[in-house]
C-alpha cells in the first residue's frame, strides 16, 4: 500500500494514480475518500463547488474497483475523480448554471462529455461554481457566492470556469470540465496556474451543455499536468465523426519526439499594456523553447481589436438570443453584470451581426494565411494576474480601464476562429501570483499543441508548485 501522505497523492497526475489504481497499491474508493475528505475541508474556504455528489462517487468508485477486480480497466481515467462545470448535466444531478432561475433543475441524463468520461472510467465528484451562465471572466456569481483563488483568497479565479479552476490548482479533483465561449477555460488556467485546453470547435461535443453562444462554445478540460490534459482530451474527442483528420492525435498520452523544423510565431505585438511581469514570463518561455530546438519566429496579427468586436457581437447576439424569452418572464432574477449583457445583446442589429460574421470569415482567413508561415503561435493568455473580488475600474495614464475586459483581450478571438489554444503556466508575479503562456495551432493540431506545451512545461515543471490553500 502508498506510504505517502494525502495531500501529495492529491497532487499526482492521472497516469501516476492510474497506475497505482491498476497496481493494486491504492483503490478508486480510497483516493476519492481522499479527495471528497479535501473538499470537505477547503471547499468552505474556496467555493469551488456548488454541489458534491459524495454518496453517488463513492459508489461509482466502489463499481471501478469491482471492475478492476475482474481484470477490467477502462484505461488511464479508471478511478479517477474528476469533477463538472456546473452548465454541463449529469443524470441525477441539478444544474444550476450558477443561477437562481436553474436551481430546482435536474437533468435526467448525461452530457455526452460526461458520458464518455464515465466510459473511460472516471468517477464523478460533483458540480462546479462558475460565472451566472457562464456568462462572464470572473465567477463572481450573485447567487452562490465568487469562486476564490487558491494562490490569494481575496482574488478571482477568472472565468467562466472559475470553479474548475479553483479545483483543480487546489488539489480538490485530477481534472475539471470547463466551458470556453470567450477564454472561460484559459483564463481561470492562467489566473490558477494550472493547464486548460479549448479544442478545436466541434471536436468535443457540446450535447447536454447549457449553451451560451452556439458557434463559440467550446468544451475542455483543465488540469495540472499537460499530459493529463492530453489523457482528458483522448477521452471526451468525438473519434467517429472526426476520425480522418483526427488519426495523427495521441492515444496513449505520450508526447511525440518528431518536432524538428517546427516554427512557432511569437505576437510580440500582444507585449504592449501587457503587465511587466506577464512579458518576461512569456518572453523566458520563448528562450526555452528556442534552446529546444524550435525555430522562433516574430509575427503579426494586426487584427485583434476587429477580432474582439465581431467576437463581442456574436456571443452578445447569440447568447441574448437563447436567453430572450427567459429574461422577458425572470428579468429580476438575473444577476445585474449578466442581465445587462442581455438586455445589451438584443440592441444589436442584424446587420451589425452580419457584419461581425464577414470580419470572422476575414480574421479565419488571415490566420489560415499565417498557418502557412508558421506552426504554431504564442502569446500571453491574459495580460494580468488575477485581480481583487469586486475589484473597480482603474484608472491607467488617464484612461479607465476594467480589468474585466482585459482578461479576454487575447482569448476571445480563438473562439471566433475555432482553432485549439493551450494556457500553461509560465510563471509567478512577485505577489505569487500565477499567469499563462498561451500555445494556438491550426485546427484539429492538437497533437502538436499538447506536444509545444510539453517541452516548456518540462522545463519549468510548474505542477510542482502548490498555492498556499492547497
Amino acid at each position: 500500500m502508498i506510504t505517502m501522505n494525502e495531500e501529495s497523492l492529491a497532487f499526482l497526475g492521472i497516469r501516476a494514480v492510474s497506475n497505482m489504481i491498476r497496481r493494486g497499491d491504492i483503490s478508486s474508493m480510497e483516493v476519492t475518500r481522499i479527495l471528497l475528505d479535501r473538499i470537505e475541508l477547503l471547499n468552505p474556504k474556496m467555493n469551488a463547488y456548488i454541489l458534491v455528489l459524495r454518496n453517488e462517487a463513492l459508489a461509482e468508485a466502489r463499481l471501478r474497483d469491482e471492475e478492476s477486480r475482474r481484470g477490467k480497466f477502462s484505461g488511464l481515467l479508471h478511478g479517477i475523480p474528476v469533477a463538472i462545470k456546473d452548465i454541463i448535466a449529469i443524470r441525477g444531478a441539478k444544474m444550476t448554471c450558477g443561477s437562481k432561475i436553474m436551481q430546482n433543475k435536474v437533468t435526467s441524463k448525461d452530457a455526452a462529455v460526461v458520458k464518455k468520461l464515465r466510459n473511460a472510467g472516471a468517477v464523478i465528484l460533483g458540480k462546479l461554481n462558475l460565472h451566472e451562465f457562464a456568462y462572464g471572466v470572473t465567477s463572481e456569481n450573485p447567487h452562490y457566492g465568487p469562486s476564490l483563488n487558491p494562490w490569494d483568497l481575496s482574488r478571482i479565479t477568472g472565468g467562466s470556469s472559475g470553479g474548475s479552476g479553483a479545483a483543480v490548482a487546489a488539489g480538490l479533483c485530477y481534472a475539471a470540465l470547463g466551458t470556453d465561449t470567450g477564454g472561460s477555460i484559459r483564463i481561470p488556467a492562467s489566473l490558477c496556474g494550472i493547464v486548460g485546453l479549448k479544442p478545436t470547435f466541434g471536436v468535443t461535443s457540446t450535447s447536454g451543455v447549457f449553451p451560451l453562444s452556439w458557434s463559440l462554445d467550446h468544451v475542455g478540460a483543465l488540469t495540472r499536468r499537460v499530459d493529463d490534459a492530453s489523457i482528458m482530451f483522448n477521452a471526451m474527442r468525438i473519434r467517429d465523426s472526426n476520425a480522418s483528420v483526427l488519426r495523427s492525435q495521441r492515444l496513449d498520452g505520450k508526447m511525440n519526439d518528431n518536432l524538428e523544423g517546427k516554427v512557432i510565431g511569437v505576437l510580440e505585438e500582444t507585449f504592449e499594456g501587457t503587465n511587466e511581469n506577464v512579458v518576461t514570463g512569456v518572453k523566458a518561455a520563448v528562450q526555452i523553447w528556442e534552446k529546444a530546438g524550435f525555430q522562433m519566429q516574430d509575427v503579426s496579427f494586426p487584427h485583434l481589436r476587429e477580432a474582439r468586436a465581431a467576437a463581442t457581437i456574436v456571443l452578445a447576439s447569440e447568447a441574448s438570443a437563447h436567453h430572450e424569452q427567459l429574461l422577458r418572464q425572470l428579468e429580476n432574477e438575473y444577476g445585474e453584470d449578466v442581465r445587462s449583457r442581455l438586455k445589451m445583446g438584443l440592441l444589436f442589429t442584424g446587420t451589425e451581426y452580419v457584419n461581425a460574421q464577414r470580419i470572422r470569415r476575414m480574421i479565419k482567413r488571415n490566420l489560415t494565411s499565417l498557418f502557412k508561415k508558421v506552426d504554431a503561435i504564442v502569446l500571453p493568455t491574459t495580460p494580468i494576474a488575477a485581480f481583487h473580488v469586486g475589484e473597480k475600474p482603474v484608472d491607467s495614464d488617464g484612461t479607465t480601464i476594467d480589468p474585466r475586459v482585459l482578461l479576454t483581450r487575447f482569448t476571445s478571438v480563438f473562439n471566433l476562429v475555432g482553432t485549439p489554444a493551450i494556457s500553461v503556466p509560465c510563471g509567478i508575479n512577485p505577489l505569487g501570483l500565477p499567469f499563462g503562456v498561451q500555445i494556438v495551432c491550426k485546427p484539429f493540431d492538437e497533437s502538436l499543441i499538447l506536444d509545444i506545451a510539453d517541452v516548456l512545461e518540462s522545463s519549468l515543471k510548474c505542477y510542482l508548485l502548490k498555492p498556499p490553500m492547497a
